[in-house]
């Protein structure tokens, strides 16, 4: 066995290793954002169509409250969905109430 900076496992090839892992968590939730805010603009470009503009009601355009109803609406919406997956996984009872 060799003394030394000569082993095999160093310090500099474990931090090697640890940079060729997988992306964490963080990345990926950060990869869904831009998906999350084209569907957003997609469906509101719809409901422009076909429910503001056949009752005469403008949107007033707001880049910075569009920012904040995606981040506030999947900070919400993210873990309840997660919990009802989990009850359909587990077969819980829902309850609509």
């Amino acid at each position: 066995m060799a003394l030394g900076g000569d082993e095999p496992h160093t310090v500099s090839a474990k931090c090697s290793l640890r940079a060729q892992r997988a992306p964490s968590d963080a990345a990926f939730t950060l990869a869904v954002l831009p998906l999350t805010l084209v569907v957003n603009a997609i469906l509101f470009r719809f409901q422009r169509r076909h429910v503001f503009d056949p009752l005469g009601l403008t949107v007033r355009r707001n880049f910075a409250g569009f920012l904040a109803f995606v981040g506030v609406y999947q900070l919400l919406m993210s873990p309840i969905a997660v919990l009802g997956y989990g009850q359909e996984l587990l077969g819980a009872r829902r309850r609509w109430k």
